[in-house]
């Protein structure tokens, strides 16, 4: 029983884990491409099968191969064999990357959150969509995308805050001056127990208006996946009425961008882009504990009242470049990001429980309790950099960047009618707030990369200052009446360094050792009403020592190997990752109000595998293992003992891929794919009951496609979780209060993956 009166929501995670994978083709800019000391691809589909790809980890372009970092990769042509299409389709594809939901904003449509190396929480994984950073619940379309990195380990030196655990890139195509281009997909299918059709269709067009100087590149999408959760609620009569299709998604956008090539040396890059995405009922599901498992895929009722998520969010950005070729590439970055989500939940059996808390008349809950909340968060983000090629001994990228980010999130406000006649409150209102939380980051970073016969020295250096604003505004029942906070402020400014060794083996591969540091921005708290006196005073704290949040860090100690051999590509890498100061969700005993304090520290430990490219000719695969052991090594206020388990963090992590390609006469060719990815079991980070913390149970999914290609022209037919898997996602924390059974044993709603989809794909392009 609990409402949130901070002004983040943070959960403790932490577990180490990692990933290793390297698939996917980079088309770079010529100038970049400078960096690059290896092999270029000859061809995006050859490039994919022996794991020749090309990130831009360090700013700059180069080989997974010979970067001294751990890296999972998707090019393009990786994507369209997995059937990629959405994060789930790619994040449980990555040894040692897992997410839950539940694990950062309340309700459903915020609240994803990613963990890497057992990283866990919201806002430890920073979510990259080209050079801008976006919240990590988003989830773009994956469409006329270029390549997705998932860098493992802290990235505090080039990538600033947020990336206490690593990030992950979504790098789009940029307008080609090649030539035009028209690429157009169509698929339709259904969803076992769907009540509605699955469909989408996408569409990608370049065109060149002045041959040599400006490109322009059009995508748009459409796509919509059938609800599969049946809702039931009293009829008319005594007979219950059956609503189904819940959780049915709809999604459209897409991006328009402009390259102009002023010189030769000089290149602009205009884009805007954006998604709307809307839920009918949610995709969840009533978990019993303690299986923590999906009972049903019916959730009955008390209530008529239908549950709904929506987001909207847009990204104008701005690139400028200027390439000095072998000398240096100076880049500047402008963009803008908006967005704005809504939940509506059915709060009715919650919050009867915590009425009788409150001595409230059980009547009171007759006409149900619908409980709303949105918000409303922009990120303004300018950075500039200059990348320096050196020559064979130095080379290293120095820059500087500025972000103002805001977040607005208003619960409510509820009313419960016939509260004030019932002589419980003076009025009806049971619950109304308001926060608001603004970060200002400025930041001076650069690496150094220095070699000697063979040997590679990676230096690095983040200078940061952090400026934090909030106010907070709650009242009604359930807050013991008005508490108000403005004018909140906290600063922090640190160093994030980092240090590699590395000795490449000519083209064949590398070893390197390395020790990196991240961070996370803290920020304010309001100060809890009175109503939380008591609370407070039993955790053995005051209210001043809860008064704002610090940041908390991370250090990577790590050693790791990559090797090419032949046509295969060979990485792993141990690792200890040191957490401390961090920042975890507290309920305040009595007033069961929430806020975020430092409490604790945890050691992760763990070692990742993994294997791509070319077996034999026309059969790629890619075999990838992640281990971690996350561990708690000092409890703070979180109560959780020393040696136990952090989490949300899987221990073990497996994924194994493999495509066949067979060549027909002329150009035609058949293919098959499938791919099997496992996630460990795991313990939630939101719900307690008297049996201590849940066990998430591991799950397991298998995805198949088969189809043929001639040309530009594809037909195919695919199958997602062919085993039809009904896997927990993660438990939602609710914006209004959590069920409880007859003897007050919390009963969760977890998030589903989606059950098997049957679908016809067609592709066509000239």
């Amino acid at each position: 029983m609990k409402k949130s009166s901070s002004l983040t929501r943070l959960t403790l995670t932490g577990s180490v884990c990692i990933s290793a994978l390297i698939s996917g083709i980079c088309v770079v800019p010529a100038a970049a491409q400078q960096a690059s000391s290896t092999t270029t691809p000859q061809s995006s589909g050859d490039a994919d099968a022996i794991g020749e790809i090309m990130v831009t980890a360090r700013r700059q372009a180069e080989t997974v191969v010979t970067v001294p970092e751990s890296i999972t990769a998707f090019g393009e042509a990786s994507l369209s064999k997995l059937n990629i299409q959405s994060f789930t389709d790619y994040a449980t594809k990555v040894p040692n990357l897992s997410f839950t939901y539940g694990g950062s904003a309340l309700g459903f449509g915020a609240s994803r959150t990613i963990a890497i190396r057992g990283i866990s929480g919201g806002g430890t994984t920073a979510f990259y969509i080209d050079d801008t950073p976006v919240p990590a619940s988003l989830d773009p379309q994956v469409v006329d995308i270029q390549r997705i990195e998932v860098l493992k380990g802290p990235r505090g030196t080039l990538f600033g805050e947020g990336s206490l655990g690593g990030n992950v890139r979504m790098v789009t195509n940029r307008p080609s001056l090649k030539g035009s281009e028209l690429r157009v997909v169509a698929e339709g299918g259904v969803t076992r127990g769907g009540g509605s059709a699955d469909y989408a269709a996408t569409a990608v067009a370049n065109f060149v208006p002045v041959d040599g100087i400006v490109a322009a590149r059009l995508v748009g999408f459409l796509n919509h996946d059938a609800g599969f959760i049946t809702r039931t609620f009293p009829g008319t009569g005594g007979a219950r009425t059956s609503v189904d299709d819940q959780g049915a998604r709809l999604s459209y956008g897409g991006s328009a961008s402009v390259l102009v090539k002023a010189s030769e040396n000089l290149t602009f890059n205009a884009r805007i882009m954006g998604q709307h995405t809307k839920l009918d009922g949610l995709p969840v599901a009533y978990a019993p504990l303690p299986a923590f498992r999906p009972a049903s895929l019916v959730q009955n009722r008390a209530s008529n009242i239908a549950e709904s998520s929506k987001e909207d969010w847009f990204l104008p950005s701005l690139e400028v470049a200027l390439d000095v070729p072998d000398v240096v590439t100076v880049t500047s970055s402008t963009s803008y990001f908006f967005r704005k989500s809504s939940d509506v939940e059915d709060g009715t059996e919650g919050t009867a429980s915590i009425l009788g808390f409150y001595g409230v008349p059980a009547s009171l809950s007759a006409n149900g309790h619908v409980w709303t909340t949105s918000r409303k968060e922009k990120r303004w983000n300018q950075e500039i950099r200059a990348s320096f090629q050196g020559n064979d001994w130095i080379s290293g990228v120095v820059g500087a960047r500025y972000a103002d980010n805001s977040i607005g999130a208003p619960i409510g406000p509820f009313f419960i009618a016939g509260l004030a006649a019932s002589g419980s409150y003076p009025t009806d209102l049971g619950w109304r707030s308001y926060n608001t939380n603004s970060t200002r980051d400025f930041s001076i970073f650069g690496e150094a990369y220095l070699r000697a016969g063979g040997f590679e020295l990676t230096l690095g250096l983040r200078q940061f200052w952090l400026k934090q604003n909030a106010s907070q505004s709650a009242d009604g029942l359930f807050n013991g009446g008005l508490v108000e906070s403005y004018g909140l402020r906290s600063n922090s400014q640190g160093l994030n360094p980092k240090a590699a060794l590395s000795y490449r083996f000519d083209d064949k591969g590398e070893i390197y050792v390395s020790a990196s540091k991240g961070f996370r921005a803290g920020g304010p708290n309001a100060r809890p009403g009175d109503i939380c006196s008591a609370g407070i005073s039993q955790l053995g704290v005051t209210a001043d020592s809860l008064a704002s949040t610090q940041p908390d860090t991370v250090w990577n100690y790590e050693v790791g190997a990559k090797a090419r051999i032949r046509r295969m590509t060979l990485t792993g890498a141990a690792f200890q990752m040191d957490w401390e100061n961090i920042q975890q969700t507290l309920t305040i005993p009595i007033c069961f109000i929430t806020l975020t304090a430092n409490a604790g520290a945890a050691r992760v430990r763990g070692l990742e595998l993994e294997l791509t490219g070319e077996v034999l000719p026309g059969f790629d695969v890619r075999l990838g293992l992640g281990y971690n052991d996350a561990k708690i090594t000092k409890a703070g206020l979180s109560g959780q003992a020393v040696g136990s388990r952090v989490f949300q963090t899987p221990e073990v992590t497996l994924t194994a891929a493999g495509t066949y390609t067979h060549s027909f006469s002329g150009d035609k060719e058949g293919f098959l794919s499938a791919d099997y990815s496992y996630t460990g079991d795991s313990l939630s980070g939101t719900t307690r009951f008297s049996g201590g913390v849940p066990v998430r149970p591991a799950y397991s999914v298998v995805n198949a496609r088969i189809g043929v290609r001639r040309g530009t022209a594809e037909l195919s037919v695919y199958v997602r979780n062919l085993a039809d898997v009904r896997a927990n996602l993660g438990d939602i924390n609710p914006v209004s209060y959590v069920r409880l059974d007859a003897t007050g044993t919390p009963i969760p709603r977890i998030a589903i993956l989606t059950p098997r989809q049957v679908g016809l794909q067609v592709k066509y392009g000239f």
